[in-house]
C-alpha cells in the first residue's frame, strides 16, 4: 500500500520540493543584492561628503544592481 502511495505521488512531492528550492534560492539572491546594496550605499554616506556626488553614485549602485539582476535572469532562464 505504501508503495503505490509513493509510485503515485512520486511527481507531486518532487514538484513542491523543487518550488521549495527555487523559492530559498530566489530569496537568498535578494538578501545578497540588498545587502550589497546597503553596504555600497552606506561606504559612500561615510567617505564621501559632497552630496550631489552621493546622490549620483546611489543611482549608479541602482542601475549596477538592476543589471545584475537582469543578467542572472537570463542566465537562469
Amino acid at each position: 500500500m505504501f508503495y503505490l502511495f509513493i509510485l503515485n505521488f512520486y511527481i507531486l512531492f518532487f514538484f513542491f520540493s523543487f518550488i521549495l528550492d527555487i523559492e530559498f534560492i530566489l530569496f537568498f539572491i535578494n538578501f545578497i543584492f540588498l545587502h550589497i546594496f546597503y553596504g555600497l550605499t552606506s561606504i559612500f554616506k561615510d567617505y564621501i561628503h559632497i552630496n550631489e556626488i552621493i546622490i549620483i553614485l546611489i543611482f549608479l549602485n541602482r542601475l549596477l544592481i538592476l543589471n545584475i539582476i537582469s543578467l542572472l535572469l537570463e542566465i537562469i532562464f
